[in-house]
């Protein structure tokens, strides 16, 4: 039995953390007391009806966990889970390509719920923001290896490339249906606030909310995450980063919230680093 403190809402996360990375199942199960079989019993209702699907069959094993801020109130078409499942085996891909892009992929997602919860977003949003933090990188899988795995700064040329990949995840994810937040999100995650950022050079509240989450969360985890050309930041000083582009590249609003509510860095901290 998972432990007592999982809620419907952490057994969704859960779910879309195996559907995108089916290497993770073993572990999910293992660090959360499920069921093997149990666990692929709700991938496949969560693939079939979304999260009323999963919530019914959860109650059906005598497993209920409700009270999150992921109800079943969820109404993407099948199509559209059908797609997200076919979109998660892309990711597992690119993940066997880059490891690095997983483990990204992973904060990322995790980062944006805690931000979407300061906001109080409602079940259906955080359900499409958690979505988007996992396939934002997803454009990547059409990045050549050379330019993905490359550890010298980039050529001109190979980073006009690489700021296709959103263009590129649109072009898998689509702009239908229930989809489209997530599309949105994902498009836009690179765009600055100040206009000065890509694909389409918006501005301010042009940008889509979830993509100005989405662009904070992907930074501060970028920075915070150790490659193989230079280590990571410790969060203090990458949150001093956060705040030195509030305004410009982030929404200086987001940026505050994540670094006071979700991060608990005191005010003057990042300010006083060396």
């Amino acid at each position: 039995m998972p432990g007592p403190d999982l809620t419907l809402g952490d057994k969704v996360a859960l779910v879309l953390r195996g559907l995108c990375n089916q290497a993770d199942i073993e572990h999910i199960c293992n660090e959360h007391n499920i069921d093997p079989d149990s666990f692929e019993r709700w991938c496949q209702a969560f693939l079939a009806g979304g999260t009323e699907k999963l919530d019914i069959t959860i109650r059906a094993e005598e497993l209920a966990g409700a009270g999150s801020y992921v109800d079943a109130t969820l109404d993407y078409s099948l199509a559209n889970f059908m797609l997200l499942g076919t979109l998660a085996k892309l990711i597992t891909v690119l993940n066997q390509r880059d490891s690095y892009t997983k483990n990204h992929s992973d904060a990322v997602a995790q980062y944006c719920i805690e931000i979407g919860k300061q906001l109080e977003l409602d079940s259906d949003t955080m359900q499409t923001l958690y979505v988007a933090g996992t396939l934002h990188d997803i454009g990547k899988i059409s990045v050549p290896d050379h330019i993905l795995n490359k550890t010298e700064p980039l050529t001109d040329e190979e980073a006009k490339y690489m700021k296709e990949h959103p263009r590129l995840a649109i072009e898998l994810i689509g702009w239908e249906g229930s989809l489209r937040g997530i599309a949105e999100a994902v498009y836009h995650h690179h765009e600055h606030f100040d206009g000065s950022g890509y694909p389409e050079g918006l501005a301010g509240e042009e940008i889509p909310l979830l993509a100005r989450i989405l662009a904070v969360a992907d930074a501060f985890s970028a920075m915070t995450t150790d490659r193989p050309y230079r280590p990571g930041m410790n969060h203090v000083d990458a949150a001093g980063e956060l705040l030195d582009k509030a305004g410009t590249q982030f929404d200086p609003s987001i940026v505050e919230i994540f670094i006071r509510k979700v991060l608990r860095i005191p005010p003057n901290e990042p300010h006083d680093r060396s």
